[in-house]
């Protein structure tokens, strides 16, 4: 019984390590994303299987979205990919409100896209937020890529 217990309790640390493997990588794409289609593939990837209970895996999603919204060549289907990143994006951040790896994505998003779709009224809220989490320890993680979007898009 007790090998069954350590084995399970093994497994379920390895999953997280693969978890924690995964979402670097997806910060990575983050970078890469916007220069080439074969990125945002690997991200659709990597976040096929995310759900709401994996917020930032969640919020790669739906950078996913929008990143396909660009690469698509038909405007029905880039208003769909996009709407679709939309809703992701509003849902995952009406539920965790103070992430900041969140609204970095949105930030970043919201500050390129034009303003005939009309998707930039959170701009002033994430870049405060984004500024708090540079004061914050607990961010250190994601700290370089809060600087660098934050220097690319003032």
């Amino acid at each position: 019984m007790r090998l069954i217990i350590l084995t399970l309790l093994f497994l379920s640390s390895f999953k997280s390590v693969v978890a924690a493997a995964d979402i670097d990588r997806m910060r990575e794409l983050f970078e890469l994303v916007d220069k080439d289609e074969k990125y945002y593939i690997e991200l659709d990837k990597l976040t096929k299987h995310t759900t709401y209970r994996q917020p930032i895996p969640f919020g790669y999603r739906a950078l996913y979205y929008f990143m396909r919204a660009k690469y698509l060549y038909w405007p029905n289907q880039k208003l769909a990919a996009f709407n679709t990143g939309k809703k992701i994006m509003e849902a995952i951040i009406t539920l965790n409100p103070n992430e900041p790896e969140l609204r970095l994505i949105r930030y970043s998003v919201q500050y390129n896209l034009p303003s005939v779709l009309s998707y930039n009224q959170n701009v002033t809220d994430d870049k405060k937020i984004l500024q708090l989490a540079l004061k914050d320890k607990k961010y250190n993680n994601i700290h370089y890529l809060i600087n660098g979007v934050l220097t690319l898009y003032p």
